[in-house]
């Protein structure tokens, strides 16, 4: 095994095949797809390469079984190149099942760049997928993965999709909320915080740019959330107990002792309060799980 994961990329997939169709050995097949998936990410695939293994997701010849395969290697490689002809598949094949399952594999990309984006941000691509489709299930998988890599230009389309109005697009809009689900990322704090400033409490924008910004366990989401609410009048105050609500980190209750601590304004003294009341919850809590 060792041996065949030192191969060109070439000989690594024509053992796959092997593996599967001499050997009849599941296992080692499964290994050395792994091994497909190692060497398309760190040794780029050239052109012919990719031309080639498009042929053979896209070839009858091939059962559903090692196509699925090497859908998969695609997604979990996650390079420019891969992801580029994963999300072809998935708009384009033919056969309705290996489509499925290349468009659940662009799902999984989101999971496996998450909180990697000085190394390839795939927000556009999906980005030009997310508008080129109109099918539900290519809609939410796109979504979820424009979520989890959780860009700030993702973030916006996913707001903005999130946010229209009823009868609207109303599919994509609901696709946009299971996406804004998955945020995690401290990289869309910004286009949550405008939000969150430009929208009173209880409007629709005001309530999913806060409950997306309390999925960030990030310090620059809590002080996004502090910042609003210092300007913020008394009818937040339950938005302070939801916040508390929430799996806070210590960074975010940092934050929170740093602006009580300086004493800075708030509009707002039952927010202050209610701040300062949470914060001593919090640290009785700590003491005791201690």
């Amino acid at each position: 095994m060792k041996e065949i994961r030192e191969k060109d990329i070439n000989a690594i997939f024509q053992h796959f095949l092997d593996a599967g169709r001499v050997e009849n050995d599941p296992m080692k097949q499964g290994a050395v797809q792994n091994y497909l998936a190692y060497a398309l990410r760190d040794r780029p695939p050239n052109p012919v390469f990719l031309k080639k293994l498009q042929e053979f997701i896209e070839s009858d010849e091939a059962s559903k079984f090692e196509r699925k395969m090497a859908l998969g290697a695609l997604s979990f490689a996650a390079t420019k190149e891969t992801v580029g002809l994963l999300i072809h598949e998935a708009l384009n094949l033919k056969d309705k099942e290996l489509r499925d399952s290349a468009v659940a594999c662009v799902r999984d990309v989101g999971d496996i760049v998450s909180g990697t984006l000085e190394k390839d941000d795939f927000t556009p691509k999906l980005t030009a997928m997310w508008f080129a489709t109109n099918d539900p299930k290519t809609m939410l998988s796109t979504a979820q993965s424009i979520g989890r890599i959780g860009s700030a230009s993702g973030v916006e389309v996913l707001l903005s999709a999130a946010l229209a109005p009823d009868g609207k697009d109303d599919a994509r809009r609901e696709k946009a909320a299971y996406g804004l689900l998955k945020v995690t990322q401290a990289t869309a704090v910004p286009p949550l915080a405008a939000i969150l400033e430009k929208y009173p409490p209880g409007s629709q924008e005001n309530t999913v740019a806060f409950r997306t910004l309390n999925q960030i366990r990030d310090k620059t989401a809590a002080e996004a959330v502090l910042k609003w609410l210092q300007t913020a009048d008394s009818s937040a105050v339950p938005l302070v107990t939801s916040w508390y609500s929430a799996a806070r980190s210590r960074p975010q209750m940092e934050a929170v002792q740093a602006v009580l601590d300086a004493k800075a304004p708030f509009r707002s003294e039952e927010i202050r309060k209610a701040f300062r009341a949470g914060l001593d919850a919090y640290r009785a809590k700590y003491e005791q799980e201690k």
